[in-house]
């Protein structure tokens, strides 16, 4: 991750830099690009799962199996993002909360 916060943080001074701000949409959009440049979203065990799905499409014809995969795929990449931008603003509203407790 400190990687993907690195990069990030070089896109947002080439921003400034430019003239232009990222908005808060922006910012985590970006962070979710970085993040996937620099992390395998494909490990064994998800390619074990794609050969499992795979022999069951083989049963299909060809072309229902292949939109039937690719869309699976798309829902797939559709949950990690979802998954991993919740996961963020939790923990920013985590460390948030905890800093509060620590001033008291």
């Amino acid at each position: 991750m400190k990687l993907a916060t690195d990069r990030l943080i070089t896109e947002l001074l080439q921003h400034q830099a430019g003239g232009t701000n990222m908005t808060g949409e922006d910012l985590l959009e970006q962070l979710w690009f970085c993040y996937l440049e620099e992390n395998r979203a494909d490990s064994k065990e998800i390619r074990e799962g794609f050969r499992k799905m795979d022999a069951i499409l083989g049963q299909l014809p060809i072309k229902s199996a292949d939109q039937l995969f690719d869309e699976a795929c798309r829902q797939c990449c559709r949950y990690q993002r979802e998954a991993f931008l919740d996961g963020l603003t939790l923990g920013v509203r985590l460390h948030a909360a905890l800093s509060l407790q620590g001033r008291r």
